[in-house]
């Protein structure tokens, strides 16, 4: 699932092993230089928790990354 959220847009994804889900997430910020954008490519994981379903999973992971752009 991809999100925007301020600068950021967060890909929200599962990796799923033995019927259980773990949330990851990505960022990508896009920051201006001169006249140029580039992108910034943040690899994150919210893997600290497990769910039953996939959904669960990558809104675990959504929040997890709005989290931390709040907090940087």
């Amino acid at each position: 699932m991809r999100f925007d959220y301020k600068s950021c847009t967060i890909d929200a994804t599962t990796r799923e092993a033995g019927g259980t889900f773990f949330p990851t997430a990505a960022l990508c910020r896009l920051r201006a230089e001169g006249e140029a954008l580039s992108e910034d490519r943040k690899n994150l994981s919210g893997g600290v928790a497990s769910f039953r379903t996939s959904d669960e999973a990558v809104v675990f992971a959504l929040n997890w990354a709005i989290g931390w752009i709040d907090d940087v």
